[in-house]
């Protein structure tokens, strides 16, 4: 028998995943954080693939540490 394919979950349970606001999680998806391959939106109901949202806020976050920081001090 074949296992399974993961569980879609709603944008609210995402966000209680996350520990963040249903907002939040909106503005993940509308800027691009959580990409279109991480979720399946019929009209206006989403679906999101936990497994695939872990690994793009996994990338996002490293891609973040991996920037140069500013200090705003420009007199070297």
């Amino acid at each position: 028998m074949t296992p399974n394919p993961t569980p879609y979950v709603t944008l609210e349970d995402a966000a209680k995943h996350f520990l963040v606001s249903v907002s939040t999680f909106r503005n993940w998806v509308r800027v691009g954080t959580v990409p279109k391959d991480a979720y399946i939106r019929l009209g206006s109901v989403y679906r999101f693939d936990l497994p695939a949202v872990v690994a793009a806020l996994q990338s996002h976050a490293d891609a973040a540490q991996q920037k140069p920081t500013t200090s705003g001090d420009n007199n070297e």
